[in-house]
Formats: C-alpha cells, sequence, structure tokens
C-alpha cells in the first residue's frame, strides 16, 4: 500500500548508517584484494571465522569474530550469513575449525567431522550448496584421517580454501557473462540474497 511504501521511505531517510572497515587478516583476502568489506573470510593465524552480519546491512557494517563451530553454525541459522555460497563457504571453514581441534585419532576425527556435519546440515536444510560444501569436505577428510592433526588440519583447510575460491572465481564469470546482456543503467529486481554479497565480494569491480 501506498502508505506504508511512504513509511518505508521515511525510515530509510531516518537510517544512521555505520560503516567501519573489515577486519584485517594476515594473508590476502580470497574474496579478492580489491574488496572494500566481504561477507566471510577465514583467519589462517587463529583458525577464526570473520562473518559480515548482513541483519544489519545497510545502516551498519558489522563484523563477527567466530571462534567456535557451533558459532559459525549459529551464524547460518540466524542468517547473518546469506546467499547460497557464501553459506557453503562458512560451512567449509567450520570444518576446518574443528579439524584444527581435533587432536584424536583417525576415529575420533571422523566422528568430530561427522557430528559437526549433522549439525551444520541442519541449519538451513534447503540450501544445496550446504550440503554439497559439507560432502566435499567429508570426502577429503576421510582421505586424510590417518594423516597426523597438524597435516590434515591443513589439508581441510585447504580444501575449504579451495571451496571459497572456486566459487568467487565461477560467480564471477557468471556475472561477466550475465553483463553482456544488460544494458547501460538498467534496474533489475533479484529474489533471494544475489550478487556481491552473495559470493562476499562487496564493493568490488560489479559485472551486474
Amino acid at each position: 500500500p501506498l502508505g506504508v511504501e511512504r513509511r518505508c521511505v521515511h525510515a530509510a531517510r531516518q537510517m544512521t548508517f555505520h560503516v567501519s572497515a573489515p577486519p584485517s587478516l594476515s594473508r590476502t583476502p580470497l574474496t579478492g584484494a580489491d574488496c572494500a568489506f566481504f561477507a566471510v573470510e577465514y583467519e589462517p593465524a587463529t583458525g577464526e571465522v570473520l562473518m559480515l552480519d548482513q541483519r544489519r546491512l545497510p545502516g551498519e557494517v558489522f563484523y563477527h569474530r567466530l571462534t567456535t563451530p557451533d558459532q559459525v553454525a549459529d551464524g547460518i541459522r540466524d542468517m547473518v550469513v546469506r546467499g547460497a555460497p557464501a553459506i557453503c563457504i562458512s560451512a567449509g571453514y567450520a570444518l576446518a575449525m574443528v579439524a584444527r581441534a581435533e587432536q584424536g585419532d583417525a576415529a575420533n576425527f571422523l566422528m568430530a567431522i561427522g557430528g559437526a556435519s549433522r549439525i551444520l546440515g541442519a541449519t538451513r536444510p534447503t540450501a544445496i550448496n550446504l550440503a554439497w560444501a559439507i560432502a566435499r569436505i567429508s570426502r577429503r577428510a576421510a582421505d586424510v584421517a590417518r594423516l597426523d592433526p597438524k597435516t590434515r588440519a591443513a589439508e581441510i583447510e585447504r580444501e575449504a580454501d579451495l571451496i571459497h575460491s572456486e566459487d568467487v572465481a565461477s560467480c564471477e564469470t557468471m556475472g561477466q557473462a550475465g553483463a553482456d546482456d544488460v544494458p547501460e543503467g538498467a534496474t533489475i529486481l533479484t529474489h533471494c540474497n544475489a550478487g556481491a554479497l552473495e559470493i562476499g565480494r562487496a564493493s568490488c569491480r560489479e559485472r551486474v
């Protein structure tokens, strides 16, 4: 209704914006060095997941520094992170946290990965990318389970990084392809969480 529309416009005009720079990392963000902020990144120096709280946008840019897999699961469940690619990237890093923390033998390692996978999978049951990422990390975990704890943790972190970098590259490619069909100055209506925040390439060079 027009009255509701006018109230929404008025509320937007009254909104106070709080924008801060993203947390610094010990490495170049896999999201891209040219990005002003990102949806999710992993800090290998500390094993933390840095997650942009998308519930607070556009009025505030706020990052959560997550230190446990359960916190990442809560972030997915509570829609702190949104968009299929960003969700699966977050899950991959949550399992990297599990691998980093588990110092037991192969059986205990696989049990820890399996338990965390079930918790993560239940956070957003309809998210296809989430299930795909969990299955991919689980397969890699089975391959490296008998390695020493430090080596297998590094292998799981590497697999999570591959999920992240591959998703960024594929979404960038799709954006390049779609840009050819979008006229200059066009307005695009998206449903669900699409675009830059979906893969974390916020405020980067956009294609569409």
